[in-house]
């Protein structure tokens, strides 16, 4: 008997490491991915006044209570940047990356419905948030270049380098989301703490001060929080200027976002085969 269920965990473990599979039935289930993309999008945008205004709005309005606050009233540096321009562009990426983190932890937890009725890849639920953020990702980017070129403001080559910044800031919020929703789905503490930790990752993010508030010699160890390092290449991309961070920061930060991401994975494909009997 003891065989068998070793044999059993065995292939059960084979499986998780059956990459050609997984990445099979996620191509195999798109349609499904893309259905479940366009329903966030209509609910979040249903019955609005304002319609896709919101996606520029919010983060403008942000940006200027931020520049009340920290750029005037206490004069926050911003690099020779104006801080309206400074704090939009990091709160632009920061609140794609929350939303992302936000409702891909309770991805599973708020489909229990939809897992218990039918199969399919369970993590294309974790999935959705960071294709419908990337829609609004790219309005509010379209708008916020096309305001560069009404205002005269300079556009940088380094631009080219967004792509590369958003997928690496994509890539986190899904790892966090795969073991966030995992959690979640067993412990419903993990839904009351997200948004005291995403409140506090904020704060310990450079969205609304610079990475040189940062000491020098501190600079790596901040960037073992990748978002650092992507903030910061983000207002880089758009603002331009020198490269803002060192080579052992980026790698501090990359190392990190596989890492999780790669564990993320493993641990959720463990738990989703018993999901539905434990959500």
């Amino acid at each position: 008997m003891d065989k068998v269920k070793r044999k059993a965990v065995f292939s059960a473990s084979l499986q998780i490491w059956d990459i050609k599979k997984i990445l099979s039935e996620l191509w195999a289930f798109r349609d499904l991915l893309g259905i479940l993309v366009q329903r966030d999008i209509k609910v979040r945008y249903k019955q609005t006044l304002l319609g896709f205004i919101w996606v520029l709005l919010q983060p403008m309005a942000s940006a200027g209570i931020f520049s009340v606050v920290f750029g005037y009233l206490i004069g926050i540096s911003s690099n020779n940047t104006p801080y309206p321009v400074f704090a939009f562009s990091g709160v632009l990426l920061w609140q794609f990356y929350a939303r992302i983190l936000s409702e891909g932890a309770l991805a599973l937890s708020n489909n229990h419905n939809l897992i218990s009725k039918v199969y399919f890849p369970r993590m294309i639920l974790p999935m959705t948030p960071v294709f419908s953020a990337l829609f609004d990702l790219c309005i509010g980017l379209t708008l916020c270049l096309l305001a560069f070129l009404i205002f005269s403001f300079p556009l940088s080559v380094q631009m080219f380098y967004l792509p590369i910044v958003v997928f690496l800031t994509a890539l986190m919020g899904l790892a966090i989301s795969l073991w966030f929703s995992t959690f979640d789905a067993l412990y419903r503490d993990i839904r009351h703490s997200i948004p005291f930790l995403v409140q506090i990752w904020f704060f310990t993010t450079p969205v609304v001060y610079p990475l040189s508030t940062i000491p020098e010699k501190w600079q790596n160890l901040a960037s073992l929080n990748p978002m650092v390092t992507l903030i910061t290449l983000f207002r880089w991309c758009l603002l331009g200027g020198e490269f803002p961070v060192t080579v052992s920061m980026c790698l501090i930060s990359g190392s990190v976002i596989f890492f999780l991401f790669i564990s993320g994975f493993i641990f959720f494909q463990l738990i989703q085969r018993n999901l539905v009997d434990r959500i």
